[in-house]
């Protein structure tokens, strides 16, 4: 099973640290790292702000499709059925870019192609 945690901007660095802290915890105990993390603007966004890709839904499926081929790829082809959670985190719910890939589980998991399940958690700074 893997986890997948989705943001632009301080969402996307809140999912970039969430993924390498599990992964470091789950290292720690001797289990296989599971939790990845999607940036609208890629890891460049981490440290500069990257507003165009934020905009784009189609940007967002497009990533999340191809993180899950590249992790998938060898598991199908021995017939074993993917299980992805995807967690979107965005501060209003108005980022397109995390939106497309939420849209896009939901849409997957009415025709039962896969099971990805889509969350969105939301955070209100103080």
């Amino acid at each position: 099973n893997i986890i997948v945690m989705s943001g632009c901007g301080t969402s996307g660095r809140i999912g970039f640290l969430c993924a390498r802290i599990f992964n470091q915890m789950l290292k720690r105990n001797n289990k296989k790292e599971n939790c990845f993390y999607l940036m609208a603007g890629t890891d460049t966004a981490i440290i500069r702000s990257q507003e165009l890709p934020e905009d784009d839904p189609n940007l967002g499926i497009n990533d999340l499709l191809n993180l899950e081929n590249r992790l998938f790829r060898n598991e199908e082809e021995k017939g074993i059925k993917k299980k992805i959670m995807v967690i979107g985190i965005s501060c209003g719910i108005s980022a397109p870019y995390v939106m497309g890939q939420l849209n896009h589980c939901i849409e997957n998991n009415k025709n039962e192609k896969n099971e990805e399940n889509p969350q969105l958690k939301e955070y209100f700074p103080v």
